[in-house]
């Protein structure tokens, strides 16, 4: 007979034994809603971050939520980590029969900001056919599949120009924005940015404090450059910044006179000027300015070409469509009406961000028009004196420009160096500030106006018949009556000038050069011994447009990438080398950088980064002449423009290796570089002077001899060396020399063979190097 009990008392068991498990699991649901739902608010508050951190933990609770992988997929891109968005989105598509329309696009906005422009227009169709035909993302989205073409259409990457981030001393999480060039000292930018910290804490679209879910408000900052890097970052002055939003716009005035944007929203607000660094005489007196410029009709971007001449963008009627670039001048105290610079310049979409050099020659905006990449892309227009009218508009291309936002771009007064914004992946985060060097200068930046351009956009008023001056009149009046007016002396006649017998210039003493690293016959007869087609390198050449990565170059890297991957305890130094006439800053800056392409191009082929060193040069070190009696000798800079490669094994360069290069004249060769490699065979030493995350430009590079730029791979400092000696008596009084002229950190470097060497190869080589016996 069955114990009625005994099941009463197994149910209540079982449910006793139960009870933690669903309590577990109530409580897991409870949480994974709550972090779910909080991270929904953060990324409609554009709090991505946060959002990303609320994904991940609603996540752990319920491990397939579809619509937290999504968000989580989503908040990875907007803070620009695409490979582990990427990632994100595979595990997506495998996890789904059918994935939805928004990760869809989602993969194809990946694609598009990697270039990868057919993938990018195949997916965005997928997600077009996925959506109903009335969607209102509908023609943005064709819209973007015009502009992946555009990217298909643009050539390659620029090889004369190199941008690189200025680093997160500069830039935060935040939106770092509308930098500007000091006008008068060359070390200092100004820029404008929401980071934590601004005037005026957290607040939400009303101004509302809201410490959760609310944003910073922009303020004007500045910073220096030393050393190669961005310091003293600091508010440009606390009494012009306020508690909402404040962009410096622009110096005029030889900068003395600041102008600044003053607005609740980054759209909306009035401009006003202040004499920056002037003490003001009312304290907080704001002086408003009065010009054309006018933020309530639409107007923004204000930019000064010079005191008496202004560019903006404005959506005001009467345009393209869109924003377009607009012009005034003031004449005799007085504003012009606005001028539309034209169909030549504007489009149907908009045109923002106006910049022209001094000379008013050279015009640079951003724009969202079809034949940008992206979104906002950088463009350049021409003034053509020809025909009074700016050239055909062109996209300035990568590397400048991306699939994100690109704005906000200026030149420096040397010519050579640009600023501008972009929210591409990659950076800090929102809008990002980045440096770009140009090869060439852009020469009009250093001129002043031509009054033909400026009587070409403002015409004077023409003047009435009978006011005017009939200057033939009255020559023919003199010439009747056989006059000449008081005060002008008779012409004489032209005498006869003797011209001297044109001399022969002597020809130039031409240097002989070898171009080939010397090989002794020993190691030759090595090299055939051992494993001959494997120990043979070559430079890599590249052409006077900077491209280097070519199939014959791919075929190169190929073959060192085996000898690499065979040998693994080898390493490898890339030393680049030009041909080029840029100020010499620059020209270090630009060998070191093909040096990197080249590396790039073998740590994509399985090369561990660590075991690459890249070293510019710059034209120091020429192989063959670039000039023969003053005029260029092409093949002699073809054979200059170079990355050479050298193998190393225990801080010694291997033996038995043959680097095969160009073959020129010998009477057209120099010795520069024969002399280079000899006194660099056995150990010296050098000084270094910075490590910097950018580019260096300090009169120490000038001054000193033998400036050298040398980057390990795994590393993101690039270290400058200066000077060269084989004693360390005569480098220890140079580098005491370098310190009195002000690099106090200055500290000397051992070399071997060409390769800086460090701890513990210092000792072993000491015994066959004696001078290195100085740093043990």
């Amino acid at each position: 007979m069955k114990c009625k009990g005994c099941f009463s008392r197994w149910t209540f068991c079982g449910v006793f034994l139960l009870m933690p498990l669903l309590v577990n699991g109530l409580y897991a649901q409870k949480e994974y809603l709550y972090h779910r739902s909080t991270a929904d608010t953060f990324f409609m508050h554009k709090h991505y971050e946060r959002a990303l951190d609320e994904y991940n933990s609603a996540l752990f609770f319920n491990p397939n939520d579809q619509q937290s992988l999504e968000g989580r997929a989503m908040s990875l891109y907007k803070t620009g980590d695409l490979r582990t968005a990427d990632s994100a989105l595979v595990h997506i598509f495998r996890a789904v029969e059918e994935p939805s329309p928004e990760m869809t696009r989602l993969r194809a906005m990946i694609h598009h900001h990697r270039f990868e422009f057919d993938e990018a227009i195949a997916s965005y169709k997928d997600y077009l056919r996925m959506i109903s035909s009335d969607h209102p993302d509908r023609q943005v989205v064709r819209n973007q599949i015009m502009r992946a073409s555009t990217g298909l259409r643009i050539p390659g990457r620029r090889m004369d120009v190199m941008v690189e981030n200025m680093g997160p001393d500069i830039n935060t999480r935040g939106n770092e924005i509308r930098p500007l060039f000091s006008p008068n000292i060359p070390e200092r930018i100004y820029f404008s940015s929401n980071r934590p910290g601004a005037t005026g804490g957290m607040t939400d679209l009303m101004g509302v404090p809201d410490t959760v879910f609310g944003h910073y408000s922009s303020d004007m900052y500045m910073a220096d450059l030393s050393g190669g890097e961005w310091v003293n970052i600091r508010h440009i002055n606390e009494d012009l910044n306020s508690p909402i939003h404040d962009l410096a716009l622009e110096f005029s005035n030889q900068g003395r006179v600041l102008y600044y944007f003053r607005g609740f929203s980054l759209e909306v607000g009035r401009v006003f000027t202040d004499t920056f660094g002037i003490e003001r005489s009312e304290a907080g007196k704001l002086t408003p300015f009065e010009s054309p410029f006018v933020p309530e009709l639409g107007d923004q971007g204000l930019t000064f070409v010079n005191d008496s001449t202004i560019l903006f963008a404005s959506n005001r009627p009467g345009g393209y469509g869109g924003f377009d670039i607009y012009m005034a001048m003031r004449r005799n105290g007085k504003w012009s009406e606005v001028l539309n610079l034209g169909p030549e310049v504007n489009s149907e979409y908009d045109e923002l961000d106006p910049f022209m050099t001094e000379g008013g020659r050279e015009l640079f905006f951003s724009s969202n028009r079809l034949s940008s990449i992206g979104k906002m892309d950088i463009f350049h227009a021409h003034w053509n004196p020809e025909t009074k009218t700016w050239s055909w508009v062109e996209n300035i291309g990568r590397p400048l420009n991306s699939a994100g936002n690109d704005r906000f771009f200026r030149i420096s007064n040397d010519g050579n160096t640009s600023v501008f914004a972009s929210d591409r992946p990659g950076g800090r985060g929102g809008y990002d500030l980045y440096l770009a060097y140009f090869r060439n200068s852009w020469e009009d930046q250093f001129e002043s106006m031509d009054s033909m351009i400026v009587n070409a956009l403002f015409p004077l008023p023409v003047v009435p018949d009978f006011l005017q001056f009939d200057a033939d009149w009255v020559l023919a009046f003199l010439e009747k009556k056989k006059e000449v007016p008081e005060g002008i002396p008779p012409p004489v006649e032209d005498e006869p000038v003797e011209v001297p017998e044109e001399i022969p210039a002597e020809e130039e003493e031409t240097e002989v050069f070898v171009i080939e690293e010397p090989i002794e016959e020993e190691a030759e007869e090595k090299v055939e011994e051992v494993e001959e087609i494997e120990w043979v390198v070559e430079p890599f050449y590249y052409g006077s447009d900077g491209v280097i990565l070519f199939e014959d170059n791919i075929k190169k890297a190929d073959r060192l990438a085996r000898i690499l991957r065979a040998k693994p305890q080898v390493k490898l130094k890339l030393s680049g080398f030009s041909a080029g006439s840029s100020p010499l800053h620059l020209d270090l800056f630009f060998s070191i950088n093909k040096a990197e392409a080249v590396a790039n191009l073998l740590i994509d082929k399985g090369i561990e980064p660590e075991r690459i060193t890249v070293v510019g040069y710059g034209s120091q070190y020429p192989v063959a002449l670039n000039q023969i009696n003053r005029e260029p000798y092409y093949a002699g800079q073809e054979a200059n423009r170079r990355v050479v490669p050298a193998l190393y094994k225990n801080g010694r360069k291997l033996e038995g290796v043959e680097l095969r290069g160009k073959l020129e004249p010998e009477a057209y060769l120099s010795s520069r570089y024969r002399d280079f490699l000899a006194d660099r065979e056995g150990g010296y030493f050098k000084v270094q002077i910075s490590a910097t995350r950018s580019m260096l430009n300090v009169d120490a590079l000038n001054r000193y001899s033998h400036p050298e730029i040398e980057r390990n791979m795994d590393s993101e400092f690039y270290r400058y060396t200066v000077g060269f000696n084989q004693t360390y008596e005569g480098i220890r009084d140079f580098r005491d020399q370098v310190r009195a002229r002000g690099i106090d950190g200055a500290f000397i470097i051992p070399y071997v063979e060409g390769k800086r060497i460090q701890g513990e190869l210092i000792r072993e080589l000491s015994g066959i190097f004696e001078e290195l016996k100085h740093l043990n």
